[in-house]
C-alpha cells in the first residue's frame, strides 16, 4: 500500500538521490527511482505554493479527469476509425470506464500507481487499434 505523502516535495527531492543517508548508516534506493514521475506530480500544487489539503485536491482531480480523458480519448479514436458506429459509445464508456469497481478500490487507498497504468492503458489501446487495420506488408 503506498503511503499518501503530506509534503511530498521533501520525500521527491529524496527520492533524486541514489543514496539516502536518513535510515542508520544509509541505504541504496536507486531501485526506488522509478517512482520519480508519480511524486512528480504530487509534488507540483505544493511547488507552487498550494497547501498540502489543496495540493491533494488538485492531484486527486488530476487523475480522476486523466482518466476520463484517456478513455474518451479512445472512444474517440475507435469510432474515428469506424471500430464503433454508436456515437454516444465515447461517452458511455469513458464514464463507465471511470467508474468501477476495480478503480474505487484504489481511490480508497489513492493507489497513485493503478492510476497511472488505468490511464495509459486506453491511450496505448488508441494508437494499437489503428495499426490493426493497417495492411502488412
Amino acid at each position: 500500500m503506498q503511503e499518501i505523502l503530506i509534503f511530498p516535495l521533501d520525500f521527491l527531492l529524496s527520492r533524486i538521490y541514489s543514496w539516502s543517508g536518513g535510515v542508520g548508516f544509509g541505504m541504496d534506493q536507486s531501485g526506488l527511482q522509478g517512482s520519480l514521475i508519480i511524486h512528480s506530480i504530487d509534488s507540483l500544487p505544493y511547488f507552487f505554493g498550494a497547501s498540502p489539503q489543496l495540493a491533494q485536491k488538485i492531484v486527486m482531480s488530476f487523475w480522476f479527469f486523466a482518466i476520463l480523458f484517456s478513455a474518451y480519448f479512445l472512444g474517440n479514436r475507435l469510432e474515428r476509425e469506424k471500430f464503433i458506429q454508436n456515437p454516444h459509445f465515447k461517452y458511455i464508456f469513458s464514464f463507465l470506464y471511470a467508474f468501477n469497481f476495480y478503480i474505487l478500490q484504489a481511490w480508497w487507498s489513492i493507489e497513485r500507481t493503478k492510476f497511472s497504468l488505468v490511464v495509459a492503458t486506453p491511450l496505448i489501446l488508441a494508437i494499437l487499434f489503428p495499426l490493426i487495420k493497417e495492411k502488412l506488408s
